[in-house]
């Protein structure tokens, strides 16, 4: 089976666009890949509480964990509001970029100058 190159599927971003998409809140272990590859992209990563009123603003919306990468968010409810951030069903395009550079780096497609992978020998 042939692998797909990370790059041939990614998304071609305007970093001039991306300036004001930020990175709030989550496990620092978790959030340093994410981080490092967001402020690359030329984005503002932050770790901060957000208020719940923030998110009604946000362009896109994702959870990071260690398994999970970065998972985009559709919506988010509170009380009697409601913010769709998928309204085609779709990741965003932040969400999608961040992803599939770092699973690049993951499986090798992409090299890795931060030393975020470790080799596990075969005993």
């Amino acid at each position: 089976m042939e692998k797909k190159s990370a790059s041939s599927k990614r998304p071609q971003l305007d970093p001039t666009k991306l300036k004001d998409w930020q990175i709030a809140e989550a496990a620092e272990e978790t959030m340093k890949p994410v981080s490092k590859l967001a402020e690359e992209m030329g984005l503002r990563p932050q770790r901060r509480p957000v208020h719940v009123e923030e998110i009604f603003n946000f362009q896109e919306a994702g959870c990071c964990g260690t398994a999970a990468v970065i998972t985009p968010v559709g919506s988010i409810t509170f009380r009697d509001r409601k913010v769709v951030y998928s309204k085609d069903g779709k990741p965003g395009r932040y969400c999608v970029e961040l992803y599939e550079r770092l699973t690049a780096i993951q499986v090798g497609d992409a090299p890795d100058p931060y030393g975020w992978v470790h080799v596990v020998p075969e005993e």
